[in-house]
């Protein structure tokens, strides 16, 4: 499996998951409330996905905007054996303090949902899924609180 069929078959498992976008998209404090649009059927979905899931640890726009992102990246990549590498997979989660994460605590929900996403599952590489570390980011940007969390999955060297 090439690096990037990994990468989007992550990508993608993260980007056609209704509940993980309520999370991302919706400040209320009840983001999965049926009473809600379905964020997939939204006309501007494309630019939805483009600002909530990016495929870089971007955040220099964060500044002027209340959101929340999750940054998707890989990571280091590490022998396991003479075949296979440990692949590491980078997800930031940033949350916007004063419209989600006061009432919320929406950082913490939607690193739950990608732990339920990912953690244990066949999603892309060898074998399945594994945690390596949850972490919160530090240097986050100016009203954001910011976690890193980081998966690990088999891949083949060559």
């Amino acid at each position: 499996m090439q690096l990037a069929d990994l990468f989007s078959d992550v990508y993608n498992k993260l980007a056609d998951d209704e509940q993980l976008f309520r999370y991302l998209y919706y400040p209320t404090y009840e983001p999965l409330s049926e009473e809600l649009p379905n964020v997939h059927s939204d006309d501007d979905f494309g630019e939805i996905l483009d600002d909530r899931l990016v495929l870089a640890p971007q955040t220099n726009d964060l500044s002027n905007k209340a959101i929340c992102r999750i940054c998707l990246y890989l990571g280091v990549a590490t022998p396991n054996n003479e075949a296979i590498m440990d692949q590491s997979i980078v997800l930031d989660v940033y949350s916007h303090i004063k419209e989600f994460e006061k009432t919320d605590i929406r950082s913490l929900r939607i690193i739950t949902k990608l732990s339920k996403l990912l953690i244990g599952e066949r999603v892309a590489g060898i074998g399945k899924v594994e945690i390596v570390s949850i972490a919160n980011i530090a240097n986050s940007p100016t009203g954001y609180v910011g976690y890193r969390m980081i998966c690990k999955v088999g891949r083949w060297k060559k």
